[in-house]
């Protein structure tokens, strides 16, 4: 006998040496498999809400054909996405040597939900907390980074006003962070009722992919959009994610729009991201960019003092 969550668990071993494992965790795990009418050939994956039902179906029906018609051994087999539970009625299927339940019936999900366990809500990873210790009192001003320094510095003075965004750019460890983590503390310094949030695109992604599984977006959303302050780290790794960067696309002309003050870091400038949609690279240099460069004998000699 084959179980249905046998199948479901072999097709996504196969799915994920075709596609990889970011676009399984993201977007395959995001639909379940609900049933199989065996009579009608057709398989029911249930979606949490609209928008991953579109993005799967559109991207994905032809690899969910192909490979759960092979795991299930049939000729032919039609996928129907739907949205929550695609029916209450477990359906089984039963043959000379085939045994198809479903992986997780809509009754055993309800006694799951009203057991008292938390259920799984949007993802906050750790606290993205400012670190006290990084503050423009402790960064080293050089000949190679004194315009950002300036730029960073005039930015809490006129929040929103000036410089908005403001880009700093350049290489691995050259204080980029600590820039940002200065912006931040001295914000909250001169206005202790500011929301500022300090993010690393990593987690941002990571953010909204959960968002994404648990049908959370509204609550992403709303959380940026409400911010004084966004401070976004490395928004290098946003490139050649088409969903996180529309999602942030359209949280960064929120905040625009209502004089928030957003601060960005990159490894580069925007311009030269391949894998960054244009209308984004234009948005990120439409205030002021100023680039961190490597630093002279002189100040590599202060910082390590």
């Amino acid at each position: 006998m084959v179980l249905i969550d046998q199948v479901w668990q072999d097709f996504l071993k196969i799915i994920k040496e075709e596609v990889g494992t970011r676009v399984v965790e993201t977007w395959i795990k995001a639909v379940s498999l609900s049933r199989y009418d065996t009579q009608e050939q057709k398989v029911y994956l249930s979606a949490p809400n609209l928008f991953v039902k579109n993005w799967v179906e559109a991207h994905y029906k032809k690899l969910f054909q192909s490979h759960l018609k092979r795991l299930l051994g049939v000729d032919s087999v039609t996928i129907i996405f739907c949205i929550g539970a695609c029916t209450t009625e477990p359906e089984i299927m039963q043959g000379a040597s085939t045994k198809i339940v479903p992986a997780v019936s809509a009754q055993k999900k309800n006694k799951q939900d009203q057991s008292g366990k938390k259920l799984p809500g949007i993802y906050t990873g750790s606290a993205s907390k400012l670190n006290p210790l990084y503050t423009f009192d402790m960064f080293v001003v050089g000949d190679n980074n004194s315009f950002a320094y300036a730029s960073a510095r005039a930015v809490v003075q006129k929040l929103g006003r000036l410089y908005n965004p403001l880009l700093l750019y350049g290489g691995s460890g050259l204080g980029k962070t600590h820039l940002l983590h200065a912006i931040g503390n001295e914000i909250m310094q001169k206005y202790s009722d500011a929301r500022v949030l300090y993010q690393t695109t990593d987690r941002f992604v990571t953010e909204f992919i959960h968002a994404i599984r648990f049908d959370h977006i509204a609550k992403f959303q709303a959380k940026y959009k409400k911010i004084d302050v966004l401070l976004l780290d490395d928004i290098q790794f946003m490139v050649n994610k088409e969903q996180t960067q529309e999602a942030f696309f359209h949280i960064f002309n929120a905040l625009y729009d209502a004089n928030k003050q957003i601060i960005l870091s990159s490894d580069t400038l925007p311009r030269n991201l391949g894998g960054l949609v244009d209308r984004l690279k234009s948005r990120l240099e439409w205030g002021l960019v100023a680039d961190v460069q490597v630093p002279m004998l002189e100040t590599k000699i202060a910082i390590l003092k």
